[in-house]
């Protein structure tokens, strides 16, 4: 998250950003404001109950990720912008993707489980039908496919893990 500072990305021009997320040591730009990371409050019970809701598994590197760091909002990262991450609100902001925009309920009945956007209109997801080793790929689910018998999708990234390994690279870059 530090090349997140160095590479000046971690403004917001939202006000109801979570008090506790805002940094206060930096002044703000006009309507942007800044904001750090702080450390998850996430528990293995917390992803559990998630988990049980939409009768899936998340791979162990999603897991890690959830448990390392609230954030509000990553710059987009290769077209991927992950759903903010806040204390207070993380799971009601997956719940919310999960079951209320889009009808990405039939995403998850068809084993993708949505994280953050893609591009210009699109959800980046956990494809759990390839589950390997406690991993999975990362793809591009097209909304116009949801109600084909054959979802279209674009593989993104082989694993959840090389994908925010790849972030690391463009980030110290």
């Amino acid at each position: 998250m530090e090349s997140l500072k160095e590479k000046d990305l971690l403004w917001i021009p939202h006000p109801s950003i979570p008090i506790e997320m805002i940094n206060s040591q930096v002044k703000q730009k006009g309507d942007w404001i800044p904001w750090n990371t702080m450390e998850s409050k996430v528990t293995d019970y917390d992803i559990s109950e998630l988990e049980k809701k939409i009768n899936s598994k998340f791979p162990k590197s999603y897991k890690d990720f959830l448990k390392y760091k609230h954030f509000y909002r990553l710059e987009r990262l290769n077209g991927i912008e992950f759903y903010p991450h806040c204390p207070r609100d993380w799971k009601n902001n997956l719940e919310t993707q999960y079951f209320e925009y889009g009808e990405p309920e039939m995403i998850i009945e068809k084993g993708y489980i949505p994280f953050a956007h893609y591009e210009d209109g699109g959800v980046a997801c956990l494809d759990t039908n390839k589950m390997s080793e406690n991993d999975c790929p990362i793809v591009f689910v097209y909304y116009d496919s949801l109600y084909d018998s054959h979802v279209e999708f674009e593989i993104l990234y082989d694993s959840f893990k090389s994908m925010i390994q790849n972030f690391l690279i463009e980030l110290n870059n």
